[in-house]
């Protein structure tokens, strides 16, 4: 393939180039220019310059003395350039451009990349390896064989030898302070509960109601969260039960109305210790109730409670009857999850208008406290210090079962909470005196 020399850079390009592919020059300014009339068709142009000879070819590929002194980058490179000495130092190579600021220093390249193994200084091309002998190679395999040997051991600071307050001692001492609640006798005259904003009202709105009026219950919790909501629905149920209301219980859960029941017999028939007679003073104060898979029957039962209780006037007794074509005055609602509450305001309250009492869980009180301070619940009983404190407020006296098991709970709550405390304060302590740097 025919190519054109650069006489720039004296880089080898294509023939037909216009421009050099390593610097950019112009090529096409070096050729002849054409002439200004063309010759008939079959004959060559006259040519204006003597044939070169050999060695004034040989000369055109190489660049202008004058040029390359000037510029000796653009020196042809040799075949075999002999490297620089290695501790001769070089001259700088001179710039194409000066008096610019920012430029690099030029790279001097001594030699082309080649496909010849640099040998290792010290090493002569040719040389045989070096043999080891016996006495070597067995200590060379002495030495692959063995473990790995530190050879300085780390030193850890010694700690201080002052007694410093720790972790597990707290905790220790918070575990004792909370069995002290399940040892000692409690005391439920010297301990008393914080009473939540709420609880004054939703005792008021009860009390309020007329002795027999009937009270729509919405039993959301069944054995698997009774063991908060029933210290809950405890006082509750006693006091409904020396007003002598009428209770129409509604449940969502498969196992809510028989929660209800059981509950309902703990505290009216205390005394009767045969169940079946405790159940049946249960019934009686429970007119009806019924199961509402789902709840999407809730709002049928806001607008027409027979036909959402599914009662028949031939069948249901005529106390039933009355109780629900008289409509109840109060809606209550025990619930251990937020939603039920929330579900409740939404669709069915709407419909018929009925003010509502919330017992919750300690767990739903932050979420329904919107609901109180707009008016759409009419009091609020949540956790065991919101059921202590409606108990003392009703004045109520349970049976010696039942206030056993409230006086209990308080008792080993008061002792959690000042357990908390010297928790918190211990650990401030030791934070504050018994810190150790960790390295």
């Amino acid at each position: 393939m025919t190519t054109i020399r650069c006489p720039h850079c004296g880089t080898v390009n294509r023939s037909g180039s216009n421009f050099c592919n390593n610097c950019g020059a112009a090529l096409r300014d070096e050729t002849p220019p054409r002439p200004s009339t063309l010759p008939p068709f079959g004959e060559e142009p006259a040519s204006t310059t003597p044939p070169p000879s050999e060695e004034t070819k040989v000369d055109a590929t190489l660049p202008d003395d004058e040029l390359t002194a000037e510029q000796p980058w653009l020196r042809p490179v040799a075949d075999e350039e002999e490297p620089a000495p290695a501790g001769e130092e070089v001259a700088p190579s001179r710039r194409l451009v000066g008096s610019v600021q920012g430029l690099l220093e030029p790279v001097r390249i001594f030699g082309e990349a080649s496909d010849e193994t640099t040998l290792a200084p010290g090493l002569a091309p040719g040389a045989p390896p070096r043999e080891l002998g016996a006495d070597q190679l067995r200590r060379l395999r002495s030495l692959m064989s063995e473990e790995p040997v530190l050879v300085e051991r780390l030193h850890w600071p010694a700690r201080s030898a002052a007694p410093a307050l720790r972790l597990p001692g707290i905790f220790l001492l918070l575990g004792l302070l909370l069995l002290l609640g399940f040892v000692l006798a409690p005391a439920p005259a010297a301990q008393s509960a914080q009473p939540w904003p709420g609880v004054q009202e939703a005792f008021d709105t009860i009390a309020a109601l007329p002795d027999g009026a009937p009270v729509l219950l919405l039993w959301g919790y069944d054995p698997a969260t009774a063991g908060e909501l029933d210290l809950l629905a405890i006082p509750l149920v006693a006091q409904l039960t020396a007003q002598r209301n009428q209770a129409i219980i509604v449940s969502l859960l498969p196992n809510g109305l028989a929660s209800a029941r059981r509950l309902f017999a703990q505290v009216t028939a205390p005394e009767v210790e045969v169940r079946p007679l405790q159940l049946a003073a249960a019934d009686a104060q429970i007119v009806e109730s019924a199961f509402l898979p789902g709840g999407a029957a809730l709002p049928l039962v806001a607008q027409d409670l027979a036909t959402g209780l599914n009662v028949a006037p031939g069948v249901s007794a005529a106390g039933v009857m009355a109780a629900v074509a008289e409509g109840p005055a109060l809606a209550i609602l025990l619930a251990a999850q937020t939603e039920d509450v929330q579900q409740w305001l939404e669709q069915a309250q709407p419909l018929n208008q009925l003010p509502v009492v919330a017992f919750t869980s300690a767990a739903a009180d932050p979420l329904l406290r919107p609901y109180l301070e707009s008016g759409q619940l009419a009091g609020l009983v949540s956790g065991f210090d919101g059921a202590w404190a409606y108990h003392q407020l009703s004045g109520l006296t349970l049976a010696p079962p039942t206030e056993s098991r409230l006086s209990r709970q308080l008792s080993r709550q008061s002792w959690g909470q000042a357990a908390f405390l010297l928790a918190l304060i211990l650990g401030n302590l030791a934070a504050l005196f018994g810190r150790e740097g960790h390295g």
